[in-house]
């Protein structure tokens, strides 16, 4: 559910406990690491000691809200990789929003019946929500899915790495497979991703 390290954060994350110990406790579902998992591999490979807590959850479906939340609250990502990690958990979201949504149908019948025509909206609603969880707008949240869905893996790794704009990404999904195909070849053998996206004829790029 969660991006990994890059190389230089987990070398001073390794170096901090080296120096000081292990701060932070490890968080446990049971027997589960839940948060800690680079602090506790540090921690294994140079026997140093660390401490646990112990969250309490319902179901799998809490831990991982719990996990997204906590990790968008302290990790400094970018909106695309923001997008990335609530849509892993999208399903745990939209699960939760349903249970809390029957509630409340359970609850006042009568005001659900008069809201029925509003279900169309639904759909619509919930995209808000899971664009403002990542801290984007609905159709930023949108583009980025159509990225992660129908991008090359060379697109969608210079998204992550902030070499091409959500937009500029997303633009590249409406080409045909074979110029997409190529888009990527040329990334993946050292091409500039802005570059090559740019000289692609009919993309409309905004800077």
């Amino acid at each position: 559910l969660i991006p990994a390290l890059t190389e230089d954060e987990y070398k001073r994350l390794e170096a901090s406990i080296l120096n000081e110990g292990c701060r932070d406790a490890i968080v446990l579902w049971g027997e589960i690491i839940i948060d800690g998992h680079n602090r506790y591999k540090i921690c294994s490979e140079h026997n140093i000691e660390f401490s646990t807590i112990q969250k309490e959850f319902v179901s799998r479906d809490e831990v991982k809200l719990w996990m997204l939340q906590n990790q968008l609250s302290r990790r400094n990502l970018n909106d695309f990789q923001r997008v990335e990690m609530v849509r892993r958990c999208e399903d745990a979201i939209k699960a939760q929003a349903k249970e809390r949504q029957l509630s409340g149908l359970a609850q006042n019948e009568t005001t659900v019946r008069e809201n029925l025509p509003e279900r169309e909206n639904e759909g619509k609603r919930a995209t808000e929500e899971l664009g403002e969880l990542a801290g984007v707008s609905r159709k930023t949240y949108e583009h980025a899915v159509t990225v992660l869905d129908q991008a090359p893996e060379a697109v969608i790794q210079a998204t992550r790495d902030k070499e091409l704009s959500i937009h500029a990404a997303y633009e590249v999904t409406k080409l045909p497979e074979e110029q997409q195909a190529e888009v990527a070849k040329r990334i993946e053998h050292g091409e500039t991703p802005k570059a090559v996206v740019s000289s692609v004829p009919f993309l409309l790029i905004i800077p």
